[in-house]
């Protein structure tokens, strides 16, 4: 599979590469109120698997063969913003494997966000609250691609058009 890091909401997610990925991944950050979780890297070669060894998930790289999922590392926390919850909202076809915290202040008291390793199916899709405005996020089994709420609306209305649903005016 391959695996893609999302930094922050809004944000293109990029490709890992087996060559230049590091040891491990820290899902979240230490403190109070925060949780990090620790998510080992192990082998080599282009492509990831994931693997649970008790209650642990654990990368390992290889030659696997090419498949339409892919793993994702969402980071869903933004710049600090009064009223604003982060997290993966209105997800589909995503998997969580392990989860870590990141807050803002201290003791995480003024909020913060989820950082998510997943598998993410072909068709998967999900939402990412940002500061200023959402971003969709869909995964068709090869490639990423990213809408605002408003790309969102004028593509579904163009689909419901297509079928036939709409009044002439």
């Amino acid at each position: 599979m391959k695996l893609f890091a999302i930094d922050y909401p809004g944000a293109k997610p990029v490709e890992q590469t087996g060559d230049g990925a590091p040891s491990e991944f820290r899902l979240g950050e230490a403190g109070r109120g925060r949780t990090e979780t620790l998510v080992p890297v192990m082998g080599e070669g282009a492509g990831f698997r994931a693997k649970k060894v008790d209650d642990r998930v654990i990368l390992v790289r290889g030659e696997f063969p090419r498949e339409e999922r892919c793993l994702a590392i969402v980071r869903t926390t933004g710049a600090y913003s009064r009223g604003v919850r982060y997290g993966l909202r209105e997800a589909k076809g995503v998997t969580s494997l392990a989860t870590g915290y990141e807050a803002f202040g201290d003791a995480g008291r003024l909020g913060g966000g989820e950082t998510v390793l997943a598998i993410v199916e072909k068709g998967a899709e999900f939402r990412l609250p940002g500061k200023y405005q959402s971003t969709w996020y869909y995964w068709d089994g090869g490639s990423w691609k990213t809408e605002s709420p408003d790309e969102r609306s004028a593509r579904a209305a163009l689909e419901k058009f297509i079928s036939g649903e709409g009044e002439w005016l």
